[in-house]
């Protein structure tokens, strides 16, 4: 996993047609696996591993290297850090995007998509953080 990441992380420099000769899209499981990506950054933003701006990276990276074809999962969980990268004047100045929109949707995408187990570990991770 962190081998991809950090791959993630130098895609800009890899010029297009070493992209293309990776082929990604003939992957078989090819939307399972940007959604496993999507929803490790997630966890990881949620665990405090890494900060926000640094999770938004990671997902428009994985939004490029998919050629924009990601599932309805992965795109939820891309909007989820793009609402709270994203900064207005019309924001109180107290008002964390990242708090008051990324942190729910992330929890709430996750909770769908995994059910009852993992809202028991974020609980469990909040009551710990307390």
């Amino acid at each position: 996993m962190n081998e991809i990441i950090r791959r993630l992380q130098t895609t800009r420099s890899i010029p297009a047609d070493c992209l293309a000769a990776i082929d990604i899209s003939t992957s078989p499981g090819r939307h399972a696996a940007f959604d496993v990506l999507a929803r490790n950054v997630a966890l990881s933003f949620l665990d405090s591993r890494f900060t926000l701006p640094v999770g938004f990276d990671l997902m428009q990276q994985l939004v490029r290297l998919s050629n924009f074809d990601l599932s309805t999962y992965t795109w939820d969980i891309f909007e989820a850090f793009a609402c709270g990268a994203y900064r207005t004047d019309f924001y109180p100045v107290d008002l964390d995007p990242a708090v008051q929109h990324t942190i729910p949707r992330l929890r709430k995408i996750l909770d769908l998509r995994c059910g009852s187990l993992l809202a028991r570990h974020i609980r469990l991770a909040d009551a710990n953080a307390q």
